[in-house]
């Protein structure tokens, strides 16, 4: 029988750059579609709350202080923050980031990492499993629908544990990777070690913190200073890389990975 031809989505990831990027058959402005332009505004949304907690520091640190000295007060305190950050790490929530930094202002930088790296590892044991035996049947129809999801998860079986860390240090969220990865059948210890190992990501939020805590009480450093810029540097360098790496991979998969789907048909 012959084979079908691509439908219009396939036609359209195929002409993309890696999985999100822009087509490239197209000029500028054909890209700018109502999918793209709802991407845009959510990126928007996201860097104008990123200026608006720049630009509203002290007010910020100042207003969560007390409830936070309070919660550290609390006997056993310490697990409000790893209790909310198991819960986080089930999609389609986010705000790891944000309960990270606030570990960095409450507990300060090794205290405040210790239970953001419990929390996240613990998170994400708990959503691995969950998704592979609770929630199998739904997210395999999705995967099974969504072209990108499909895209991953073969990379990530193609590439192991070498793919797994690059995904964990991009722009992907990692609780929707640990999903792609708990339903490729990856291997627990390998999905420990990746997320134990690619942890100082959550460091960096963590120390973010930790310096909106010295800002506001006005003992900040110029060594400090520096030192979040590095970080903040270092953590767009990492991100760019690895998805570099990852459209890389996604584009070499994917002509095989669109006419199986058409054989399927």
């Amino acid at each position: 029988t012959r084979t079908p031809s691509p439908t219009p989505s396939e036609i359209s990831i195929l002409d993309k750059e890696g999985l999100y990027g822009n087509h490239r058959s197209k000029n500028w402005r054909a890209n700018f579609n109502k999918k793209n332009l709802r991407s845009l505004a959510i990126t928007l949304v996201i860097v104008a709350i990123g200026v608006l907690l720049v630009v509203f520091n002290d007010q910020i640190v100042h207003a969560i202080e007390p409830t936070g000295r309070k919660i550290k007060a609390l006997p056993g305190g310490w697990l409000i923050p790893v209790v909310i950050l198991i819960v986080l790490s089930f999609p389609p929530l986010f705000g790891q980031e944000i309960v990270a930094s606030l570990c960095g202002v409450i507990w300060g930088a090794g205290v405040g990492f210790a239970i953001v790296a419990l929390g996240t590892i613990l998170g994400e044991v708990a959503s691995f499993y969950a998704f592979r035996y609770a929630c199998r049947g739904r997210a395999d129809k999705v995967i099974e629908k969504s072209i990108e999801f499909g895209l991953l998860k073969r990379i990530v079986q193609e590439g192991g544990f070498v793919i797994a860390i690059m995904i964990r240090l991009s722009a992907i969220p990692p609780h929707f990777a640990t999903v792609v990865f708990s339903l490729c059948g990856m291997n627990i210890l390998i999905f420990l070690v990746a997320a134990i190992l690619t942890l100082p990501r959550q460091l960096a939020a963590v120390y973010l913190g930790v310096a909106s805590q010295a800002q506001a009480d006005h003992t900040e450093t110029g060594a400090q200073r520096a030192l979040n810029w590095i970080i903040i540097a270092v953590t767009i360098v990492v991100t760019i890389v690895s998805m570099r790496y990852i459209d890389h991979k996604v584009n070499k998969a994917k002509p095989s990975f669109i006419h199986e789907r058409q054989k399927a048909r």
